[in-house]
C-alpha cells in the first residue's frame, strides 16, 4: 500500500511538472503558431499529456500491477524532448538576450522547469521501480 502511493504521489508531481512546462513553453517564443497558449492545439497537448499519466495511473489504482512498469514507459517517453528543450532553451535565451529581455526571461523559466522535470523523472524511478526490502529473487 505504502509503494502505491508512492507512485500515486510521484507520478502526479511529475504530470503536474510537465503541464507547468507545456504552459510555459507556449508562452515562450520557441512556440509555433499552432501551439501559443490558449490555441486548441496547445490545449489538445495538455490532455494528452494528463491522459497519458492519468489512464495507468487509474488502472494501477484498481489493481493492475502491470500499470507501474507501463508508468515507467510514460516517464522515459516524456523525458525524451527534456534535454533538447534545454538544449535549445539555453541557445535560444543566448539569442534574446540580446534583443528581447521578456523572452529570455520565459525562456530561462522554462529551461529551469525541464531540469526539474528531468529530476523528477529520474526520481521517479529510484523511488518507485525499486525492490520492496523483504523481496528477494
Amino acid at each position: 500500500m505504502k509503494q502505491k502511493k508512492t507512485i500515486f504521489i510521484w507520478s502526479l508531481f511529475c504530470m503536474a511538472l510537465y503541464l507547468c512546462l507545456l504552459a510555459v513553453v507556449s508562452l515562450s517564443p520557441i512556440a509555433g503558431k499552432n501551439t501559443e497558449f490558449g490555441t486548441p492545439a496547445m490545449l489538445g497537448n495538455l490532455f494528452l499529456v494528463a491522459a497519458s499519466y492519468g489512464i495507468p495511473m487509474i488502472l494501477y489504482g484498481l489493481g493492475i500491477s502491470a500499470m507501474r512498469y507501463f508508468l515507467g514507459v510514460v516517464q522515459v517517453f516524456w523525458s525524451i524532448p527534456l534535454p533538447f528543450l534545454i538544449l535549445f532553451g539555453l541557445m535560444a535565451n543566448a539569442y534574446f538576450q540580446e534583443t528581447k529581455g521578456q523572452e529570455s526571461l520565459v525562456l530561462l523559466f522554462s529551461v529551469f522547469l525541464s531540469v526539474l522535470c528531468l529530476m523528477a523523472n529520474i526520481l521517479w524511478f529510484i523511488f518507485c521501480l525499486r525492490r520492496k526490502e523483504g523481496s528477494k529473487k
